[in-house]
């Protein structure tokens, strides 16, 4: 029912930001909850019968009899007595146990690594989603305005230049763009391609090889964002061909690969474009300020000004309404990771609920036999934790991905707060289950544990 009601409004609301979009209507399908259903019952069906079928091959007399205990082992621990002879006795019981149970262990560093992995990817793709767009529109295209002209040039206006130093406006660069396409997988991807009337462009825009080395313009090739060459799978030196709205050809060589993270283009220098197209035209100057565009759009030289601030504002709407789903993830697999843990903690006392009841008769307390069974949780915890964060950067990965489109890609590294959270979220959950659980393990009676059989 919540899958078919919440989740779906989760995700549409990701799409309201950016696309006018008809009202959500959502349905049953019903072949589909059917198949759903039958799935569900199947895996707990046969999950069920494989737990049971050992019990099944036994006879009744036996299974009135209670289980005895798995026996111990030596552990590799204890060879090493420098270390085995300085633990104490009840770590030493602790340490033999984790080796008793080892379905137990596998069931816990599973459960816990998964939760912990899906912990970690949520905040991984939050921390994805809240840098992509500054980076991409402060450290790499740092320009704040596009002006569109109203007729193209062929070279730049002294009449606009002044006009533009009246309004304090300094180092217009002119530029020519239009959008290019190219086919990949039986589709169209839409590139823009800039020409610029200077290879001087460091002002608004910082190319950078996907190494961090510096780029820049010259007349031997283009330059291409990393998604090109990546859809592409194109190298330094080689040829990628674009097609214009004409339907015509050209054939581009790639002088370098810049990183980039939304949208595709394609950078040359003025007389690389004029030897590959038609004799460059100037359509956009591109400035660097954010206001002033009523004065400038009153004369006859602008057609309309594209404020990069406009294009942050309608981005980050979409990128905030994305959160919703990574807190989707992180709410779920904190459910998990209760859930988890509880079941794990509560089959391990009630499977040892006479050994517990043993320890009582001998004498020791209450705090002393929480310890006895907390002890192997909160290891298996910790290097499930441990083994959850390697698996989650791997998640994190593989989910980012999968999340890209032609036109994005996402920064998958991981902030160290992020690391942090994930580790402080599974201890809480942990600390919790055990103060829950506690008031189970005092309940035990140890008279009627240990007469049970009878």
């Amino acid at each position: 029912i919540i899958g078919y009601t919440v989740i779906p409004h989760v995700l549409y609301n990701v799409y309201t930001q950016s696309f006018n979009v008809p009202a959500l209507k959502t349905y049953a399908n019903i072949p589909i909850c059917i198949s759903i259903i039958l799935v569900a019952l199947a895996v707990m069906i046969i999950v069920t019968f494989i737990a049971v079928n050992v019990k099944f091959k036994k006879s009744p007399a036996n299974l009135l009899r209670p289980v005895s205990p798995k026996s111990g082992h030596k552990v590799i621990l204890e060879k090493i007595s420098i270390i085995w002879n300085k633990i104490s006795f009840s770590w030493k019981v602790t340490i033999r146990n984790l080796f008793r149970y080892k379905k137990r262990i596998i069931m816990t560093l599973i459960g816990i690594s998964g939760c912990t992995a899906l912990l970690l990817t949520g905040f991984g793709i939050k921390d994805s989603i809240s840098k992509i767009v500054d980076i991409q529109f402060q450290e790499i295209q740092k320009y704040d305005s596009m002006l569109v002209l109203n007729e193209n040039l062929k070279e730049p206006s002294t009449e606009i230049n002044r006009l533009l130093e009246e309004n304090n406006i300094t180092e217009p660069l002119y530029t020519h763009m239009e959008t290019l396409s190219f086919n990949t997988d039986d589709k169209n991807v839409d590139v823009y391609a800039l020409a610029f009337e200077t290879t001087e462009i460091n002002t608004y825009f910082n190319l950078t090889s996907l190494e961090g080395n510096p780029l820049t313009l010259d007349d031997n090739g283009a330059i291409i964002t990393q998604k090109i060459a990546s859809l592409l799978e194109v190298d330094v030196g080689d040829t990628i061909t674009l097609r214009d709205t004409n339907n015509e050809i050209y054939l581009i060589k790639v002088a370098g690969i810049a990183k980039n993270y939304i949208n595709n283009y394609v950078y040359m220098s003025k007389d690389y474009y004029n030897s590959i197209f038609e004799e460059i035209e100037y359509n956009t100057i591109i400035t660097n300020i954010n206001e002033l565009g009523d004065k400038l759009l009153k004369s006859d030289y602008f057609l309309s000004i594209q404020y990069t601030n406009d294009s942050v504002s309608v981005l980050q709407d979409i990128f905030d309404s994305m959160n919703n789903i990574v807190f989707l993830i992180i709410g779920f697999s904190s459910i998990l990771a209760i859930t988890v843990l509880y079941n794990l903690t509560t089959i391990n006392i009630s499977e040892r609920t006479r050994e517990i009841a043993t320890l009582k008769v001998l004498g020791f307390n209450d705090r002393e036999i929480s310890m006895y069974v907390y002890r192997e949780t909160i290891i298996l915890t910790i290097i499930g934790i441990l083994i959850g964060l390697l698996l989650g950067i791997a998640l994190n990965i593989f989910v980012l991905n999968v999340a890209e489109t032609d036109e994005i890609i996402f920064i998958k590294d991981i902030n160290y707060l992020s690391y942090i959270l994930t580790v402080v979220i599974m201890i809480i959950f942990t600390v919790i289950v055990q103060i829950i659980t506690n008031l189970i393990l005092k309940k035990i009676n140890m008279i009627d544990s240990l007469k049970s059989v009878e």
